[in-house]
């Protein structure tokens, strides 16, 4: 272990990092969408991906759900580097695009349509024992990131309708 990582703490760093999402590299490339539409499928990609490899899927959520438990400070730094600089951004079309929104409802609408992806990602095993092919047929994360854009531009209709 110190030979390649150092310590403990950078070996379950390095095996944290390599299970959720796509490499650090392949996120740095994902820059900010012209539309509200093509930030969000950027975003379900993003949060989908990892469905693509199976195995090490199911072992890094188990990881992913460990340090939320017993944090060791990654989960911490991927809310602060990662997660938050992108959730501002959609943050910012939402309030182009919804006239007159809050923050606190920006905001509330962003968790809301996040928790779409989610809910795919936490319940992958009902998923798979009702309708394996939702996830294992070929292209069917293609059409869950399109019908999950399609929902979320849906919800952010309703938002304006809110407020007319």
């Amino acid at each position: 272990i110190k030979y390649y990582f150092g310590d403990k703490h950078s070996l379950y760093e390095t095996v944290y990092k390599s299970f959720i999402g796509p490499p650090p590299e392949k996120r740095k490339n994902f820059k900010t969408k012209d539309t509200l539409g093509q930030e969000l499928e950027q975003m379900f990609s993003l949060m989908l991906d990892p469905f693509t490899k199976s195995i090490e899927f199911k072992l890094g959520r188990k990881l992913h759900m460990r340090e939320q438990l017993d944090p060791m400070g990654l989960w911490k730094n991927d809310i602060e580097n990662e997660i938050k600089p992108k959730h501002n951004e959609i943050i910012s079309l939402i309030k182009k695009e919804v006239k007159g929104i809050s923050d606190d409802d920006a905001n509330r609408l962003l968790f809301s349509i996040v928790s779409l992806s989610i809910g795919i990602f936490v319940n992958q095993d009902v998923i798979l024992a009702i309708n394996e092919k939702l996830i294992n047929e070929e292209n069917s994360l293609v059409i869950w990131k399109k019908r999950l854009t399609k929902y979320a531009l849906a919800m952010i209709e309703v938002e304006k309708k809110l407020r007319k």
